[in-house]
């Protein structure tokens, strides 16, 4: 990032989590809900920490949250609406964006992506395996910031889609298990005996 622009945390919370059946937010695998354990995580190196979430969770969202819901013009499109609605809030600062499905996600991630080239408008990971950017692990700089709202306008609605058309060297975690999403109650509760034995 420029050494002048801020940086910013967003916890995408606003999932419907439908196949895990329950708020992947409130889950907990290292002893309280992940969404703080995330916001906690950001504010080792991030200015200020906000949670991503739609309008009609603000009312549930915890108190110590500061949210920031999707605006009217970006409600419906999942996490680029999130980022979108974040940056019109806060335009001039960059996004360091996490989602709250990732377990291993942790101190040494974020080290390597905050040590990640600056140049790039975006620093984050590719699956080792299929070598696809992982959207919702990463830093968004303000350089993305104009062709980001562009392709909305334009109808994208994906941001890995987004990120694919970006021309920068793939960063793969030194860990796979980093980027692992946990997106069913079965894996939820074979992490949970992973990250406990």
């Amino acid at each position: 990032m420029h050494q002048n622009t801020p940086l910013y945390g967003l916890v995408l919370a606003g999932g419907e989590s439908r196949r895990m059946g329950s708020a992947k937010a409130a889950l907990e695998y290292h002893g309280l809900p992940e969404s703080d354990r995330m916001v906690d995580l950001l504010r080792r190196s991030c200015t200020s920490v906000y949670v991503g979430c739609r309008e009609d969770q603000l009312s549930s969202l915890p108190e110590h949250h500061l949210p920031i819901s999707d605006l009217p013009r970006f409600a419906g499109n999942g996490p680029i609406g999130s980022l979108l609605s974040a940056w019109t809030v806060f335009p001039d600062v960059d996004w360091f964006v996490v989602g709250c499905d990732y377990p291993f996600f942790g101190v040494p991630a974020v080290e390597y992506l905050l040590q990640a080239d600056a140049s790039e408008g975006w620093s984050g990971f590719h699956n080792n395996e299929t070598q696809e950017p992982e959207p919702l692990l990463g830093i968004y700089r303000q350089s993305l910031q104009e062709t980001l709202f562009q392709y909305f306008e334009k109808g994208g609605r994906s941001l890995r889609k987004f990120l694919h058309s970006l021309e920068q060297d793939p960063h793969l975690p030194e860990d796979p298990r980093w980027i692992r999403s946990i997106d069913t109650r079965e894996d939820y509760l074979l992490t949970l005996q992973t990250l406990r034995s």
